[in-house]
């Protein structure tokens, strides 16, 4: 018996597994065939500050 429902997970997981439906069939031809990599160069930026830059940042402003 299952604490909360008071029904026997057996009998609840029947009920629901006839409510569930198929998952769809995937076709290989309804994904996009890349014939070569596609490579993008990725920018180097870097989302660090030098040291000196964060007691300014910490400073509290009036």
């Amino acid at each position: 018996m299952h604490g909360t429902t008071g029904v026997p997970p057996d009998h609840r997981l029947q009920k629901e597994l006839a409510a569930l439906l198929p998952l769809p069939v995937l076709r290989p031809s309804s994904a996009p065939r890349l014939t070569e990599p596609q490579r993008r160069a990725v920018p180097v930026e870097s989302i660090q500050h030098p040291l000196s830059v964060y007691p300014s940042l910490l400073e509290a402003r009036l």
